[in-house]
């Protein structure tokens, strides 16, 4: 391979970024700026995702104890009952479901519905006086 060619290519690439200096400088600073913009996304996002998970830590709690029934679906008149039972203790329930989206009304992928739930009244009336 000649090494002519491309040392030629290079004295034409350098003639033209001396001859137009301000388009040199401008074709740097918009790489520049473009990266700096790319970075300032990720770390944004990044932070968003961190303050969340320590949000939903701060209202959740973290969990310390689980309670399964196999195979079948716990009841939710069991967290109804320990909650009426034990009301000094902290208790809140991470309460996960699976559903399909055809269950929802949309398309093929899934969807994940969770909720937190920190009191738990026996009927509508006592939920009523106690709020």
């Amino acid at each position: 391979m000649n090494p002519l060619p491309s040392l030629n290519l290079l004295r034409t690439g350098w003639r033209y970024l001396v001859r137009h200096p301000w388009e040199s400088g401008l074709m740097v600073f918009g790489i520049a700026l473009g990266v700096a913009v790319v970075i300032a996304i990720d770390l944004a996002n990044a932070s968003a995702r961190r303050a969340f998970d320590l949000s939903i830590d701060s209202v959740a709690g973290k969990a310390t104890h689980q309670i399964t029934a196999a195979p079948l679906p716990l009841e939710d008149v069991v967290y109804a009952d320990l909650r009426l039972a034990f009301p000094e203790e902290p208790m809140a329930p991470v309460v996960a479901e699976f559903a399909t989206s055809e269950e929802l009304g949309g398309a093929s992928t899934h969807a994940s519905k969770s909720g937190v739930c920190h009191r738990a009244f026996p009927n509508e009336g006592a939920l009523l006086l106690g709020i």
